[in-house]
């Protein structure tokens, strides 16, 4: 998902070599409900880029919004595709997402 050109392309070619592809997102609770105010400076983990951002309730408000966009546009995706789709939280334990949720998806036995 982390690609700059979107997940896209790179799930439809797993799915062209006959893979079985299952999406697992996994977010922080603060990535959906950020709460935060005021002046950062942003540090991209990937390409060190670096940006400065005021945090408003507005921009809060976009960001959410965008987010949950995002989400959506993945999920359904993902079921217009039959691609198994999984959105958790970091605050799952590993043994439950991998024990309970992937085999309630069918995904392991």
């Amino acid at each position: 998902m982390l690609s700059p050109g979107g997940y896209i392309e790179g799930l439809k070619y797993l799915q062209h070599l006959g893979q079985q592809v299952v999406v697992l997102q996994i977010l922080e609770p603060e990535e959906r409900e950020p709460d935060l105010l005021g002046n950062f400076e942003l540090v991209d983990c990937e390409t060190n880029a670096v940006k400065e951002v005021s945090v408003t309730p507005l921009l809060l408000q976009a960001y959410r919004k965008q987010t949950e966009e995002f989400l959506s546009g993945l999920s359904q995706f993902c079921a217009a595709r039959e691609i198994t789709y999984h959105l958790t939280s970091t605050d799952e334990h590993l043994e439950q997402i991998l024990l309970r949720s992937l085999r309630t998806l069918g995904v392991v036995n």
